[in-house]
């Protein structure tokens, strides 16, 4: 009987440390490196490694994004940030979409897509003054964010049981915040008047145009 514990024991280690093995050396599913800032006297590179198709929707991080510079000392890390992607849809990982006031196209990296096609992505802000990206706390939990360069918000609409928009607004610790404020939508003549009246009454309340 003890021989036997044994013997599992072994096999069960064998196997343990031979699919670790496999799993360093398996090809990534995605790899890409660029520089960023257009400094060029100082090499500030982003790099995208995502290990392979199942981040488990947010439950597993499967990829990883980090920023460095190379500079006379060496190479820096200033961002090593562990990220979770699931079903993730070709050319489509990394996109450049402006999501503040300054004009800077800000990073956005692919996360997750749901049964209805509600896009998830986590938001880098692009700081050219300070050399560095600020990641927005809570982007990644917004279906279909786009940015209103109006109002200076974000707008989030959601196909889920009753679609619906929310608002947010990134905060100075960077972070997304609720603005509290929730418009459902239903797709018929009430539906539509009902919301273009809320919609209406938003825009009165917060000045927005």
């Amino acid at each position: 009987m003890r021989k036997l514990i044994y013997i599992l024991s072994f096999f069960s280690f064998l196997a343990y440390h031979v699919g670790s093995t496999v799993a360093q050396t398996a090809e990534p599913l995605f790899d890409t490196s660029f520089t960023i800032f257009g400094d060029p006297e100082h090499d500030y590179r982003v790099h995208l490694l995502v290990l392979d198709r199942d981040g488990d929707y947010g439950m597993r991080n499967n990829a990883l994004l980090t920023l460095t510079q190379d500079g006379c000392f060496g190479k820096k890390s200033i961002i090593y940030d562990s990220l979770s992607i699931s079903d993730p849809f070709e050319d489509y990982y990394i996109i450049w979409e402006n999501f503040t006031p300054d004009n800077v196209k800000d990073m956005k990296i692919y996360s997750s897509s749901s049964a209805r096609s509600d896009l998830h992505y986590y938001l880098y802000i692009v700081d050219t003054a300070m050399h560095t990206l600020h990641r927005v706390k809570g982007f990644e939990d917004i279906p279909n964010a786009e940015y209103d360069s109006v109002n200076n918000i974000i707008k989030s609409y959601a196909m889920s049981g009753r679609d619906y928009w929310k608002f947010y607004k990134i905060n100075a610790k960077y972070k997304a915040v609720d603005l509290g404020y929730t418009l459902y939508e239903d797709h018929d003549e009430k539906g539509h008047k009902r919301f273009e009246k809320q919609w209406q009454a938003l825009k009165r309340k917060n000045h927005w145009k």
